[in-house]
């Protein structure tokens, strides 16, 4: 368990040894730095190693491209932790950060550089040829890409809180540039100074207009990898290597366990990558996934804060419950027991899940499970569902001849959101006249959604191109308010509706059907909460406002009317996964 982490490491007595300091076959315990581990294309990556004694040991591997420096606290209390149980550790920076050398790209080369890693590791006197990887984030996605080049030595992965991929997420998401996080990462990876990101002006970068140049207006200066991104459009070829499908998953014959949260906005990726690896990996039995109700950074240690130990209980404007956590850390050693030493088996299920709102974890096999049905819920009411006084209705009958509802669009003015972790509290403001609100009658008994949310609009514009997003949330009785998804809203760009290869302009006035995806959720409705769907076109500045005017790249907007229908003709509707106990 985390909070067994020994975080007093100053009482063991370390020895900072070269590599090359080693003979006679014995091993001395310690810290190792600044080893130099060559790659096939001649770049030497630097890395530090713990050994936690004399003899040959299974190692555990982190490629991190934030900097050694950076993570060295987390790596000694990791180490000393591991060490204990009888593992190697092995912290490295990745290509062209910290202080190994070669250009740093998003996840540029990371399987190649990850099989040398491995093979590497599982050649030097102190290792006995077992190798695993572990991290989270950016740690975490690198490990996919390293067991696609199936390294020999490598034995298991723990790709925890993982972004999709560079088309589905970061730094595109469905043809949308994740403005936001592209502008704030690069310098969250250079620096990591949260002071500074959070100094950014971000009124500044609306008033410039355009994607084109925002970078220099935030930092007075270009940013090389937010070019790289904006060179690079989500159809690029330069990301096919890192968009995975299910050949790509085929190729994978190791076990995995993957740890995120309900409030992680890597949730969806962590969730699609398992399903990839359970649905086509050459072992669909030896995947594992366990989703509580955390964060990012604490998912991977089932809720534990990795310094201190303790748990973090404030979780997206909540407090969290005593069964909401889980020792992380115990179950992932437990894990490579299993995979590393040859432990007769790991006892965890497929997958495991906690329930929000009833607060209950549940176990099935695999996921999704088939114990649901999918009911509607209509859109409905009486053409006035914008503003402060919104009368927008979700009917569990489908609707008649409910006149549109419709708002003005004006990109200079967007909705905005917190830039970092919204907490699930947060919603678009009802107050506004371009936000469209439907909110259900309270619910007469508890429905538990269990799988992926799918909403299904009617839609006009006079524009050709324009975005819509929307949001779903639980209404408690004393107003407060829970989203269902991590991230702030789900987008649709209308020219990508029929797909990315697809591209079909609107035609001004004509409806069309738009189908907005949420990530899977696992989330009890209680009896008297109501459900609320929140309808606009901008969450920024985590969506960069779309100009209505093809995006010109002199940064011209155009104000355009949206209407949303929901009539008998053209029904809206909310389609929930609701669980049935089997024998239900």
């Amino acid at each position: 368990m985390l909070h067994k982490l020994l975080i007093g490491l100053a009482g063991i007595a370390f020895t900072l040894l070269l590599l090359a300091g080693c003979g006679g076959g014995e091993f001395e315990p310690g810290f190792r730095e600044d080893l130099a581990i060559p790659m096939r294309d001649g770049v030497t990556l630097i890395g530090d190693a713990y050994l936690p004694g004399p003899d040959q040991y299974p190692a555990i591997v982190e490629i991190t491209p934030y900097g050694r420096g950076d993570h060295g606290i987390n790596f000694r209390n990791e180490a000393g932790y591991w060490g204990d149980h009888g593992y190697a550790m092995v912290l490295v920076d990745s290509r062209g950060q910290g202080e190994s050398e070669g250009e740093f790209e998003l996840f540029g080369r990371s399987g190649e550089d990850g099989h040398d890693v491995v093979e590497w590791i599982a050649r030097q006197p102190w290792s006995n040829g077992r190798v695993a990887m572990r991290g989270a984030s950016y740690t975490g996605t690198n490990q996919l890409y390293t067991a696609l080049e199936q390294p020999p030595h490598l034995s298991c992965i723990t790709p925890s809180a993982t972004a999709w991929g560079p088309r589905k997420d970061l730094p595109y998401g469905d043809g949308i540039l994740r403005f936001g996080w592209a502008i704030s990462w690069p310098a969250n990876l250079a620096s990591a100074d949260i002071d500074a990101l959070e100094a950014i002006d971000w009124d500044a970068a609306l008033a410039h207009g355009t994607i084109q140049g925002a970078d220099e207006v935030v930092y007075g200066k270009p940013s090389a990898l937010y070019r790289q991104f904006l060179a690079r459009d989500a159809q690029a070829p330069q990301w096919d290597p890192l968009h995975l499908e299910k050949q790509d998953y085929g190729r994978v014959h190791i076990p995995s366990l993957a740890f995120t949260g309900w409030f992680d906005g890597t949730r969806p990726g962590t969730i699609a990558h398992y399903l990839g690896l359970e649905r086509h990996s050459m072992n669909p039995d030896e995947h594992f996934l366990i989703v509580g109700p955390w964060e990012h950074f604490p998912a991977p240690d089932g809720g534990y804060d990795y310094l201190t130990g303790e748990p973090i209980r404030a979780a997206a404007g909540m407090t969290l419950p005593d069964q909401a956590f889980l020792p992380g850390q115990e179950i992932t050693r437990e894990f490579f027991d299993w995979c590393l030493k040859g432990k007769s088996s790991f006892h965890q299920p497929g997958v495991r899940l906690y329930l929000t709102g009833s607060h209950e974890w549940l176990e099935f096999t695999r996921f999704p499970i088939g114990d649901t049905r999918t009911r509607s819920l209509y859109l409905a009411g009486d053409g006035n569902a914008a503003g402060p006084e919104a009368r927008g209705a979700l009917a569990w009958q489908p609707p008649d001849d409910d006149p549109p509802d419709s708002f003005a669009y004006d990109p200079r003015d967007p909705v905005r959101s917190p830039v970092f972790n919204p907490g699930q509290d947060w919603q678009m403001p009802s107050d506004r006249s371009d936000v469209l609100t439907y909110t259900s009658a309270p619910f007469e008994e508890a429905q538990t959604i269990l799988g992926g949310l799918e909403l299904e609009l009617h839609v006009s514009s006079e524009a050709q191109d324009t975005d819509f997003s929307a949001a779903v949330h639980d209404i408690a009785p004393d107003g407060s308010v829970y989203r269902l998804h991590p991230k702030p809203a789900a987008f649709v760009r209308a020219r990508y509706r029929n797909g990315l290869d697809a591209e079909t302009p609107l035609i001004p006035g004509e409806p069309t059907l738009l189908r907005f995806e949420f990530s899977p959720v696992g989330h009890t409705v209680r009896a008297g909460h109501r459900l609320r769907v929140t309808v606009s076109s901008s969450v920024y500045p985590w969506i960069f406002p779309n100009n209505n005017s093809g995006n010109a790249p002199d940064g011209s907007t155009a104000v355009t009317r949206q209407t949303l229908y929901h009539d008998r003709e053209r029904p809206s509707r909310l389609l929930l996964p609701v669980f049935t106990a089997p024998g239900e």
